[in-house]
């Protein structure tokens, strides 16, 4: 050990000495950390390592320039005593952390733990499994301690006596097997050999890639190569014609070859495509733009007045119909309907004088008519009004019997002003502001839009929040409850959940068998495994220590003697498991329902079992709604309400 390095050691309160290396070995520490976000955190703790004699391979200081970051670490690794990994929560998500950790164990034990593994923890973070059984360090527990008090603990650990061997599990992809009467290694075609396994495994695998043949994995393809071509061979599974492959147009849901799906791609109907009308740009499924250009407001439409030989985008005719010279106009005087560009030209009986005189002299007139004065009559039918001639015309604006049109574009209706007022309240024209995504369209056009906007609605039967545009293919395809089904055990006929009661009750064959079912011990035997069949049909077959619990539940006699507690607001767990052994199935199919009572087991003194049929249909509906509940149930819990 370095004299300055011992006066320093001592000097920070460091004295742990390290222990002389054995024969072939360079290092005393090779640390494996995320160099690029714990460099420093790191760096605090190895400096002061170094100092106190340990010689420490640190990939950021003894890398040589040109040689390959997985050759330095190999190489670092295989001449140090003990791999310290610094565990924090960037670690795991570095890859080459994650290839060094197995290296690191792939090492510990093909040495028979001559190489040790130390772990240090700096802060709080989920341990891998694989490290589960290493010596650890948390040092983020020791946040009160001084930084020499810290470098300290390490070194004692470091020079401490080697524990007993004990094998590390090593959890990762099995890429290699052993072919029987063979002295090789081949690779596994069942498994992908991913690049940092064949890294781990070059030295077994090599011997392999020389001398085998690797074959597609995926169903009807034919590709085979040496293994030398490895990489032509990975090459090939990411570009498979025969890979089965999801189609990537948002609600569709043609899974295939990729072949096939490609194909599919160009004709899909939920492909997005741009709408063809300038200006507008809005991208919608194939199956949806007959509608969308139908009623796109940059569409293309003529003039709704009839000569009018004007084309122009829906959303312009409203203000195109204020200066259109074929808007049709009704003067108010005589009743007279004409084009709006021959209103300069048009003359009416305007003056009680009887003269016919246009629009633009009309007021000229009125000042100098020596009849202006006298009153005149509403010429509006149904309108008795009689005003000086000066005055009528502000009545003509107000008068409620005039006719005028709907003034929302596209419609047409025409009436009294009165009507027309009514109307306007309920006109199918009027325009309308969408909820969700807040466009305004007619309100005709409504309820369309909503079956193509994205605004997201509860599914009713299992709460999920979908897309409103989506909501037909959730609950044809991918609502779960909605796919539920029951197998009827006397008729063998399938119905949905819901029909289930119903169909109990109404079933012939279930009426048939009831009725021959003796009383006592044999109907709760009946009844019993008449609910536990049809239970285990509507959960799922992998969960077979859940099956076998219930059954012992449903039919056992410890199970009678245990306590319900069953009530119309709630029913536990342990009631849904023993609250379905009810005796005497026979008087209940005859309808006579407390006949049954004075064969019921008691406890405490007290009947404690349903005591009408209404309870038991309850308690298997409750059965029905928590099937997703009691999937989940642990195997304690089963024992325990057993």
């Amino acid at each position: 050990m370095n004299k300055s390095h011992l006066q320093m050691a001592v000097q920070n309160g460091l004295t742990v000495r390290p222990n002389p290396l054995p024969m072939g070995l360079k290092y005393h520490v090779c640390a494996v950390y995320n160099q690029e976000k714990d460099l420093l955190q790191v760096q605090t703790l190895l400096q002061p390592l170094t100092n106190s004699g340990f010689s420490v391979f640190d990939p950021c200081v003894d890398l040589i320039g040109g040689q390959s970051k997985i050759g330095a670490m190999n190489k670092g690794l295989d001449s140090s005593k003990t791999t310290v990994i610094f565990l924090t929560k960037n670690f795991k998500s570095d890859e080459m952390c994650r290839f060094e950790i197995k290296n690191a164990i792939w090492r510990h034990n093909s040495t028979r733990g001559k190489h040790r593994v130390l772990t240090i923890v700096l802060e709080p973070c989920k341990i891998p499994r694989c490290l589960k059984l290493v010596e650890k360090i948390h040092l983020w527990k020791n946040k009160d301690k001084g930084l020499h008090e810290k470098v300290n603990q390490i070194m004692k650990k470091l020079s401490a006596k080697k524990y007993p061997f004990r094998k590390l599990r090593w959890i990762g992809t099995k890429s290699v097997k052993t072919v029987h009467d063979m002295g090789r290694w081949i690779p596994d075609t069942d498994k992908t050999l991913g690049s940092l396994n064949l890294l781990l495994k070059l030295n077994l695998v090599q011997t392999a890639l020389q001398n085998g043949i690797l074959h597609c994995k995926n169903k009807k393809c034919k590709f085979a190569c040496q293994g030398v071509d490895f990489q032509r061979y990975i090459g090939h599974i990411k570009d498979c014609p025969h890979k089965v492959v999801q189609c990537g147009n948002k609600g569709c849901l043609l899974n295939g070859p990729r072949e096939v799906v490609m194909r599919h791609g160009e004709l899909c109907e939920y492909r997005c495509v741009t709408c063809k009308h300038k200006g507008c740009g809005m991208q919608v499924s194939q199956k949806m733009l007959p509608d969308h250009e139908t009623e796109c407001s940059y569409g293309i439409d003529k003039c709704p007045n009839s000569g009018c030989p004007v084309n122009l985008p829906k959303k312009d005719i409203k203000e195109h119909l204020k200066v259109c010279g074929y808007t049709k106009q009704l003067c108010t005087k005589c009743n007279i309907t004409f084009f709006m560009m021959d209103l300069p030209l048009h003359t009416c009986k305007t003056c009680f004088c009887g003269r016919f005189i246009s629009e633009e002299h009309l007021q000229s007139h009125i000042q100098t008519c020596k009849g202006a004065n006298q009153n005149v009559r509403c010429p509006n039918d149904h309108c008795l009004k009689e005003l000086p001639q000066e005055k009528m015309n502000q009545h003509l604006n107000e008068c409620p019997h005039i006719i005028i049109r709907c003034h929302y574009v596209g419609c047409m209706y025409e009436d009294k002003r009165d009507s027309v007022i009514r109307h306007i309240e309920l006109c199918k024209y009027r325009p309308e502001k969408c909820l969700s995504c807040g466009m305004l369209m007619p309100h005709k056009d409504l309820n369309w839009h909503y079956r193509i906007c994205d605004r997201l609605v509860e599914c009713k039967v299992c709460g999920a929040q979908v897309p409103s545009s989506m909501k037909l293919t959730h609950d044809t395809w991918l609502c779960k409850k909605h796919n539920i089904h029951s197998f009827c055990k006397f008729c063998e006929n399938t119905m949905a959940m819901s029909n289930y009661d119903d169909h109990i009750h109404q079933c012939e064959a279930t009426l048939s068998v009831t009725s021959g079912i003796g009383s006592g011990a044999m109907a709760e035997s009946n009844m019993g495994t008449f609910f536990s069949d049809n239970m285990m049909r509507n959960i799922d077959n992998s969960s077979g220590l859940y099956g076998e619990r219930l059954n012992h539940a449903v039919g056992s006699k410890e199970a009678k003697d245990c306590k319900r507690k069953i009530t119309k607001a709630q029913v536990s767990v342990e009631d849904i498991l023993v609250g379905l052994s009810v005796p005497t199935l026979k008087n209940i199919g005859k309808g006579n329902i407390n006949s049954y009572d004075s064969d019921l087991p008691t406890y405490n003194g007290h009947k404690k079992y349903p005591t009408s049929f209404s309870k038991l249909r309850e308690i298997y509906k409750v059965i029905e709604r928590n099937v997703p509940i009691l999937k989940e149930v642990q195997s304690t819990d089963l024992k325990s309400a057993v």
